[in-house]
């Protein structure tokens, strides 16, 4: 298990704005001015509009049309995955945002593992969460209850 943690320099979190955190993994100077970004827009927005105006969903959309048009118009992409994550009022009103370098967007439920081995975690999560019980996979102890990577759509709008 120890083979799938990332080196710390590789991955960071932090809070984008009171409910809004940000996960990273990647190239560090290459996640980090892409968060300090984030901090400065979802700054602006509070301030000169309301702060209830700063969701993470308007952040995974500036994240991105950001990524997009990097690995659009430059010789090499940002090497990089994010996750845009709101805690809301109440657990069925929290989301979960992933980003990949080429700008795609992805709506998580329920848990988020990123890096190389991305999938061999959320494999594993799920079928301990089937062997105890949880109420987020099926009874039966079938597929987990969470969408696969290759399987999901988008549900950020582009705007």
């Amino acid at each position: 298990m120890s083979q799938r943690i990332l080196p710390r320099l590789c991955t960071r979190s932090s809070e984008i704005y009171d409910r809004i955190g940000f996960a990273a993994v990647g190239k560090y100077n290459e996640f980090e001015n892409l968060r300090v970004a984030g901090i400065r827009l979802a700054d602006l927005r509070g301030y000169s509009y309301d702060r209830s105006d700063v969701t993470g969903r308007s952040l995974a959309n500036a994240y991105a049309q950001t990524l997009g048009s990097i690995f659009t118009e430059t010789a090499k992409p940002y090497e990089v995955e994010i996750v845009v994550a709101e805690v809301g009022a109440d657990e069925s009103s929290n989301q979960m945002y992933r980003l990949t370098f080429d700008g795609s967007v992805a709506d998580e439920r329920g848990f988020v593992a990123m890096g190389g081995s991305a999938e061999a975690i959320e494999g594993d999560v799920c079928r301990v969460a089937a062997e105890s019980g949880s109420r987020d996979v099926p009874a039966s102890g079938g597929e987990c209850a969470w969408p696969t990577r290759n399987g999901r759509t988008p549900d950020v709008e582009p705007g």
